[in-house]
C-alpha cells in the first residue's frame, strides 16, 4: 500500500446486543446534568464579583461579565431534556466499534511538522497591534507580523550563556531543562539557520531566536502528530481527524508564542503526552521499574516546562484507582527524582534554589496561604480564583465544549449507541477525560492572572472526545459519517480563519 493508504486498519468484532440502557447511563441524561451544571458555574463565574486580584495582576476586573445569560441555559436544557425523552422512547441501536487506523510514523511526523509550519505561517497574517502588552511587534513585512515576547530576552540570554541559570535567583532558574535544550538548539539550529537567512528572514534581532523557534515548533509538531494518532486509533475519519488537529496548530497559544523565544506552546504538548501515558498504563500492567521509568520521564520533563505535573496527576490517578501500590510509589519517586536533585544542585552552587512562580505569583501555594490568615480569607481567595479559572474556561474551551454537545445530540437523534469500544479505545477515552478534568483542576490550583492560556491544557483531550463521538457516528452510517464529517471541517475552517482575521493575543 502507498501513501495514506499505508494505514492498516482493524476492524472490531460488534458487541453483543444489550438491554435498554438504564435512565442515568444514557448519554442524553449525562448531557443534561453536565449542561445543568455547566450552565451553573457558567453563571457563578461570569455574574460573580471578585473581591480582589490574582496575585502579580495589578488591576483587573471585578465587576460581573454578563446578564441575563439565564435564557440561553433555560434554552439548551429545554432541548436537552426533549433528547432525553426522545432517547427514552428510541433507545440507540447496537453498532460495531469504529475501525482503528494506525498511521505510518512517518506520516505522523511529516504531518505534525507541516500543520505547526503551516499554521505558523498563517498566523503572522493576523493584525498587529502598536503597543501590545509585554510584547515587541515585529513586522516581517507589510502583511505579516509577530509578537516579540517580553520574557523572550532573557531566554535567548540564556540560551547562549545556560551556565547562568545558576545565578543567585535567576527567574529561569526553575526550568533547567528548556535551557539546556534551547542552549543545544542554539548551537546546532543557530549557525544553520543563520547561513540560509531564516533569521534575518523573520527580521529576528538574535541568532538564538530562531533555534527557540524551531522548538515552539517542534512542541506543537509534537502535539498534533500524538493526537492525530489518537484520533486514528478510535477511528475518527481523517479529514475531521485533520480538522480537529487544525485546532493545535492556530490557536491563542501558538499565535501569541509560535515565533516568540517562549515555554508555552509546551501547553499543546502536555495533554497529549499525558494522554499517551495514561493509555500506556491502562493498557499493559507495566512492572514497576518500567513505571518508575514512566515518572522518571514526565519529571525530567517538568524541568522543561512544570505543567507536566498534569501527567503526574493523571497516572498517579489511574495507578491508585488499580491499587498498585508499589509502581505508584515508583512513579512517584520518578518523578520527583530530576526536580529533587536540581533543588539540590542550585543550594550546592548558589547557595538556594529560587522558584519564581512560587516567590512572586504564589502558583500552588496560594490555598495554603490564604488558609493561614482565617476561615473568611479562605473563602474570599477560592471565590475569586474559582471565577477567574471559569472564566477563562467558557473562554478557551467553549468551542470545544460545545462540538462534545452537539455531536452527541446528533448521535442521539441517529440512535447511535456510544460506549461500544474496543479495549485501545477505552483507555484514549478514559485518558482523554481524566486529562481535560486534570487540565481545568490545575489551571484553577496554579493561582496565577494568565489562567487563560493554561486551559489549553485541557483543550486537545476535549478534542479528542469529539473525535471519539465522530467516529462513533460515522461507524453507524456512512452517510451520516460524510455529514458530520463535513460539518467538523466547515466548523474548524470558520474558527481558525477568525482566530487568524482576530486582533491578538499577543502575550
Amino acid at each position: 500500500m502507498r501513501g495514506m493508504s499505508s494505514t492498516a486498519e482493524i476492524e472490531a468484532p460488534a458487541p453483543a446486543a444489550t438491554g435498554r440502557t438504564p435512565w442515568y447511563r444514557r448519554i442524553t441524561t449525562i448531557l443534561l446534568a453536565g449542561w445543568c451544571a455547566g450552565w451553573a458555574l457558567y453563571l457563578y463565574t461570569m455574574l460573580g464579583q471578585r473581591y480582589g486580584c490574582p496575585r502579580g495582576q495589578e488591576t483587573c476586573d471585578r465587576a460581573p461579565a454578563v446578564a441575563h445569560s439565564w435564557l440561553w441555559g433555560l434554552a439548551g436544557a429545554i432541548v436537552l431534556a426533549a433528547l432525553c425523552l426522545l432517547e427514552a422512547r428510541r433507545p440507540a441501536v447496537e453498532s460495531p466499534a469504529s475501525p482503528e487506523s494506525r498511521p505510518r510514523y512517518r506520516w505522523l511526523i511529516l504531518g505534525g511538522i507541516g500543520g505547526a509550519v503551516l499554521g505558523a505561517n498563517l498566523i503572522l497574517l493576523g493584525p498587529m497591534a502598536d503597543n501590545p502588552f509585554c510584547a515587541e511587534p515585529i513586522h516581517v513585512n507589510k502583511v505579516m507580523a509577530y509578537p516579540l515576547n517580553c520574557d523572550s530576552y532573557e531566554f535567548m540570554r540564556l540560551a547562549h550563556e545556560p551556565g547562568h541559570v545558576l545565578d543567585h535567583h535567576n527567574p529561569r532558574q526553575s526550568r533547567p531543562g528548556y535551557v539546556a535544550l534551547s542552549a543545544a538548539a542554539e548551537r546546532t539550529v543557530g549557525p544553520v539557520a543563520h547561513w540560509v537567512g531564516l533569521d534575518r528572514l523573520y527580521k529576528m534581532k538574535d541568532r538564538a531566536q530562531f533555534p527557540l523557534v524551531v522548538i515552539n515548533l517542534a512542541a506543537t509538531a509534537a502535539a498534533i502528530a500524538l493526537m492525530a494518532s489518537q484520533l486514528a486509533g478510535l477511528g475518527t475519519p481523517r479529514p475531521a481527524n485533520a480538522a480537529l488537529c487544525a485546532f493545535l496548530a492556530i490557536n491563542g497559544v501558538t499565535t501569541a508564542f509560535t515565533w516568540t523565544p517562549h515555554q508555552q506552546t509546551f501547553a499543546l504538548l502536555v495533554p497529549a503526552a499525558t494522554i499517551l501515558a495514561g493509555r500506556y498504563l491502562l493498557l499493559r500492567r507495566s512492572p514497576w521499574w518500567a513505571v518508575t521509568l514512566v515518572g522518571l520521564a514526565a519529571g525530567g520533563a517538568s524541568l522543561v516546562y512544570g505543567s507536566f505535573l498534569i501527567t503526574a496527576a493523571v497516572a498517579g490517578l489511574i495507578l491508585l484507582y488499580q491499587r498498585r501500590w508499589i509502581p505508584l510509589v515508583g512513579f512517584l519517586a520518578g518523578f520527583g527524582a530530576p526536580q529533587v536533585a536540581w533543588m539540590a544542585l542550585c543550594k550546592v552552587v548558589s547557595g538556594d534554589y529560587f522558584n519564581q512562580e512560587t516567590r512572586l505569583y504564589d502558583e500552588f501555594i496560594w490555598l495554603p496561604k490564604a488558609a493561614k490568615h482565617g476561615v473568611d480569607s479562605l473563602r474570599i481567595a477560592t471565590h475569586d480564583m474559582t471565577i477567574t479559572a471559569g472564566r477563562a474556561v467558557f473562554a478557551i474551551c467553549t468551542v470545544a465544549l460545545l462540538l462534545i454537545v452537539g455531536l452527541a445530540a446528533v448521535a442521539v437523534l441517529l440512535r447511535v449507541k456510544l460506549p461500544v469500544l474496543t479495549d485501545s479505545q477505552r483507555a484514549t477515552v478514559v485518558a482523554a477525560g481524566l486529562t481535560a478534568a486534570a487540565g481545568i483542576v490545575f489551571a484553577w490550583a496554579i493561582g496565577i492572572v494568565n489562567a487563560d492560556r493554561l486551559l489549553y491544557h485541557a483543550v486537545p483531550a476535549l478534542l479528542v472526545l469529539a473525535g471519539w463521538i465522530t467516529a462513533r457516528i460515522a461507524a453507524s452510517s456512512k452517510m451520516a459519517g460524510r455529514l458530520v464529517t463535513a460539518g467538523v471541517v466547515v466548523l474548524a475552517a470558520a474558527v481558525l480563519t477568525n482566530d487568524i482575521i482576530t486582533p491578538g493575543p499577543y502575550s
